[in-house]
């Protein structure tokens, strides 16, 4: 029977409440927690609080959603195989599926609130890299990526259409590798 380690635990809700709480688990685990957090330079508190949030506020979800996952290197041979005169029709319908129910699960409403956690939820998802700022009383939204010219008209005409969900027309800007968006 392996060994197990008592580890405490402190939640930081996005509201700063936190709590403490003692977990059992096994020491490969726990060793690995702990060589993940090295490589990330996080605590390990940190570590094991992002991979909870994760797993309670985004994986559970997108289970009962029926959200499939899948590798880049499948997607890359999808944007390969779609032919260039259907990448705006393709993010239309993607748009038309799937963020409404995930922004009403999510913050309950579909307002600009929602649309920024999305892209931030396409982030953590691996297809862009976010930056948002405040600039000369401007919204910046910086979207880069690895999946070439196709992904970016794909995420332009997707950014356009969540935009355009809240009433938002913002101006964008694409590249072979990112999309910025301006409002």
């Amino acid at each position: 029977m392996m060994d197990e380690k008592i580890v405490g635990f402190n939640h930081e809700s996005p509201i700063g409440l936190s709590v403490s709480g003692h977990f059992r688990i096994c020491a490969d685990v726990y060793e690995s927690l702990e060589d993940e957090a090295r490589t990330r330079k996080v605590s390990l508190n940190t570590l094991v609080n992002q991979i909870l949030s994760t797993y309670t506020r985004d994986e559970s979800l997108y289970e009962r959603l029926g959200i499939l996952k899948l590798p880049k290197d499948t997607y890359r041979l999808m944007l390969q195989l779609m032919p260039d005169d259907k990448l705006t029709e393709f993010a239309k319908e993607l748009i038309r599926h799937w963020p409404t129910t995930l922004m009403l699960a999510r913050s309950g409403a579909i307002n600009v609130h929602a649309v920024l956690n999305e892209l931030r939820d396409a982030s953590k998802l691996g297809f862009l890299s976010l930056y948002v700022a405040d600039r000369n009383g401007m919204k910046v939204i910086s979207m880069s990526h690895e999946f070439g010219p196709k992904h970016s008209v794909i995420l332009s005409a997707a950014a356009m259409g969540l935009f355009g969900m809240v009433g938002i027309h913002p101006s964008v800007t694409t590249t072979d590798s990112s999309v910025t968006i301006e409002y």
